[in-house]
């Protein structure tokens, strides 16, 4: 996997390519790069004899700060901070069919947490508007539903 970063940072100079991460059956690499100026996520088929560089990123998603495979490799989940900001947001991105999907939408800023083992539901911390205190969620990749694990501001914007 080194030598493939290193094969692109050579070809398009000063470029940073973080979190690399194999999908959950070892057929498909996301990694973060900021080959425009702003990190998008990226995904390519892991084939032995040749990685190659998709031509666009995996969505239109920019400023992406952390990413992770569901279990089933169904979701990519995305955490940006739009333009830098410190505000972040957690995102779902079908790999098949670059759907884009917001957690949080009702939030000031929410953050990406872990993936339960089913690949069902994903945790998420969400701060609701005009509060300084996040609250912990699991968010149900199906339907949207959540379900607050602790009581508080956020139960308005975790459900």
């Amino acid at each position: 996997m080194s030598d493939f970063i290193e094969r692109l940072a050579a070809r398009r100079g000063p470029v940073s390519y973080t979190s690399p991460a194999p999908s959950p059956d070892g057929q498909r690499l996301a990694w973060i790069a900021d080959t425009d100026g702003r990190p998008r996520a990226w995904l390519a088929d892991l084939d032995p004899a040749q990685i190659k560089e998709p031509d666009r990123p995996l969505s239109d998603l920019a400023d992406v700060t952390a990413l992770a495979w569901s279990p089933d490799g169904t979701w990519i989940a995305l955490q940006v901070a739009p333009h830098g900001g410190e505000r972040t947001g957690v995102h779902l991105v079908d790999p098949a069919t670059g759907e884009v999907r917001d957690l949080a939408p009702g939030a000031a800023a929410a953050t990406l947490g872990a993936w339960a083992p089913t690949g069902r539901v994903v945790g998420v911390t969400v701060f609701p508007e005009g509060s300084g205190d996040g609250q912990a969620c699991l968010v149900d990749v199906r339907d949207g539903t959540s379900t607050v694990l602790a009581a508080g501001p956020a139960a308005r914007v975790c459900t």
